[in-house]
């Protein structure tokens, strides 16, 4: 793989509103979750994103929020304003 051309693999950019590849523009679209209790707080991976939490009051209040409205949720994380 290692010598194949760069055009071999195509960069692709989305738009959460208006993707149009696979699930990309579907705004119901909820990515798998895996929740890691620690000893001092929780690692929950959304797609692949990870967050690290100190309490299930945040996991709660974070899921609850996206598993509501996935696609606000996400263009609130990357604004920078979800967690703020």
């Amino acid at each position: 793989m290692a010598n194949e051309p760069e055009a071999a693999f195509p960069r692709y950019q989305f738009d959460m509103g208006t993707g149009t590849a696979g699930d990309f523009g579907n705004p119901h679209k909820v990515y798998q979750i895996n929740i890691l209790g620690l000893d001092r707080g929780f690692n929950v991976s959304v797609g692949c994103k990870t967050f690290a939490f100190e309490s299930s009051d945040q996991v709660i209040k974070y899921l609850t929020m996206y598993l509501q409205a996935p696609a606000e949720t996400i263009k609130k994380y990357e604004a920078g304003t979800l967690f703020s």
